[in-house]
């Protein structure tokens, strides 16, 4: 198993990382897993909670929505890090990359039904709705929170969420 660490200034540069946690999936959890039982300290306690937290449908989802986004925002970087390229060329990878993000709103029920696959083939937990979480008073603006009522309402609402970030950032 070959882990890559995260790169703390170049987003971009995450998705070798994100790429290797996605393949290497299941060793990751046995490998959590085992050091949890055979780890009575610190260490054991810190690996019992990341296996838990990787053993999520959520966290599962967000791994490979990240790699989905962070592959094609990284096609972009690679263009305009070119030693050639123009504003003019540079502007219109930009915009390319937005659309092509923008396109990944349509392709929710299809990423979902993969991701639901392959979790179900790696063992890990079956999407979950989870507890309603009332909004800090400090962050609430009168508006009401968004509860959905099903998993997958759940996970389609941070799966436009991140889509629409990442496209509103590159333009």
């Amino acid at each position: 198993m070959s882990l890559r660490p995260l790169c703390p200034t170049r987003w971009t540069a995450r998705t070798a990382s994100l790429s290797s946690v996605a393949v290497n999936y299941s060793r990751l959890l046995q490998t959590l897993h085992s050091i949890s039982v055979e780890c009575k300290d610190d260490a054991g306690a810190k690996s019992s909670g990341l296996r838990r937290r990787l053993q999520s449908f959520e966290t599962f989802f967000g791994v490979r929505l990240a790699l989905q986004v962070f592959e094609t925002a990284e096609e972009c970087s690679k263009v305009l890090q070119t030693m050639s390229i123009t504003a003019a060329d540079a502007k219109k990878s930009a915009l390319l990359t937005a659309h092509l993000l923008e396109g990944l709103r349509e392709k929710f029920y299809n990423f979902y039904s993969k991701c639901v696959e392959e979790a179900l083939s790696l063992g890990i937990d079956e999407p979950c709705v989870g507890r309603a979480r009332k909004v800090s008073i400090c962050y609430d603006s009168g508006s009401s929170a968004h509860n959905p009522n099903t998993a997958k309402q759940k996970l389609k609402h941070m799966y436009f969420k991140f889509v629409d970030t990442a496209v509103s950032c590159i333009r």
